[in-house]
């Protein structure tokens, strides 16, 4: 679970963003053959922009080397971000992710080591900072070691959490203490599965009334929310 690249070798086609990441999260059926999609991207991209943020013209830090960091990372490259950072405990994966983002996009990326508990690490001039870690994520005991870095953050930044159980991490509870605007992964979550829907139906959805309704469904469904 999920198979987002084991399924690759049985399709028939696969688009250009996908190939690019080698994940795929959507499958569609179009004339007998099966032609793969990865929507993740794009629908953090179109929840961002709900909030008035753009990675185009962006410096951006990613927390993070795992899949969906990648996923991340390669959408903002893609939308023209001018820095990212990547703040990883694991270099040899942040290095892979660099040296992908360079292949496609001919953008240059930093590496920073993960902060510790004396406050070592990362790169908080973004104006987008994004969790893509499972630190806080319901069921994981293990959290940020402390938050003084968000201290550091200027103002006016976006402090994203791709975690959507709990929906508001104490990652993004830290944030808004100190007057930072938040954006938590449900968000990602629904606009995602709302691009996945219109690549199944071939049609363009009614994403606002869509997400509101889903938004409705959810209360009481999902902690925090």
């Amino acid at each position: 679970m999920p198979h987002k690249k084991a399924i690759i070798p049985l399709l028939d086609h696969i688009d250009k963003e996908a190939s690019e990441l080698g994940s795929v999260n959507t499958v569609v059926r179009k004339n007998g053959e099966f032609w793969g999609y990865s929507t993740d991207g794009k629908g953090f991209a179109r929840a961002l922009a709900s909030e008035g943020k753009r990675f185009k013209g962006s410096a951006v830090t990613i927390i993070g080397s795992g899949g969906a960091a990648v996923t991340i990372a390669m959408r903002a490259a893609r939308e023209g971000a001018r820095e990212l950072h990547i703040v990883a405990r694991d270099r040899a994966k942040a290095q892979d992710i660099a040296r992908k983002i360079k292949e496609y996009y001919g953008t240059d990326s930093c590496l920073h080591p993960f902060l510790n508990r004396d406050g070592y690490g990362g790169e908080w001039d973004s104006s987008i900072i994004i969790n893509a870690t499972p630190l806080g994520m319901e069921g994981i005991e293990e959290d940020f070691p402390h938050y003084d870095f968000l201290d550091q953050v200027e103002e006016g930044a976006i402090i994203c959490d791709l975690i959507y159980s709990p929906a508001k991490t104490r990652f993004l509870m830290e944030a808004e203490k100190r007057g930072l605007r938040t954006l938590g992964g449900i968000n990602m979550l629904i606009e995602q599965a709302l691009e996945a829907d219109s690549l199944y139906l071939g049609a363009e959805i009614m994403r606002i009334k869509a997400y509101n309704r889903i938004i409705g469904d959810l209360k009481g469904k999902v902690e925090g929310l």
